[in-house]
């Protein structure tokens, strides 16, 4: 949150300053922006989300509140946006780096929760069994305490030499 007082020019330059940041909404994409950007093969990695069942739609009075007391932290999510989406770009235009791996994460399908204050030590339940799990208790209680996440995580393919030489081909021919 960005007070009043607070610099939003500072923070823009913090985030400018960064070598990495990515978003949860583009979870791919930036896990692959993470791996260029230190120079490494990320080939696996595991999210892990609140299990929030709850209806999210806010009425156009309790928006307007919002975006007027959050004026500087929507102005700096933009700054954010807009940086991240120049970053990928670099990225993707920079294919003949041996970092750069084009390859999309893919998830494994099965999803196991578990509770993270509640539960017993080391129990997990199917993602299908949470509204069974949660049904008693309250919204807030649900959204703060249950996770979900790949059991396998989320996995791509190294990119091999041949794959490598396809992608340089394919870019020159274009």
């Amino acid at each position: 949150y960005l007070s009043e007082t607070g610099s939003l020019e500072e923070a823009k330059e913090r985030l400018a300053k960064m070598s990495w940041f990515g978003f949860v909404e583009h979870m791919d994409e930036s896990m692959r922006l993470l791996s260029y950007t230190l120079g490494l093969d990320l080939l696996r990695y595991t999210p892990v989300f609140n299990a929030n069942t709850y209806e999210k739609k806010l009425s156009t009075k309790a928006r307007q509140v919002l975006e007027y007391h959050n004026k500087k932290d929507i102005e700096l999510y933009k700054f954010a946006m807009d940086l991240y989406k120049k970053r990928v770009a670099t990225m993707e235009a920079d294919r003949e780096n041996e970092h750069y791996n084009p390859n999309k994460f893919q998830c494994d399908s099965n999803i196991i929760c578990w509770d993270k204050v509640f539960g017993e030590h080391g129990s997990s339940f199917p993602k299908s069994q949470v509204a069974e799990y949660t049904k008693n208790m309250p919204v807030g209680k649900m959204k703060a305490n249950i996770l979900c996440g790949p059991v396998e995580g989320c996995q791509r393919e190294p990119v091999g030499v041949l794959q490598r030489l396809w992608i340089t081909m394919r870019d020159e021919l274009h």
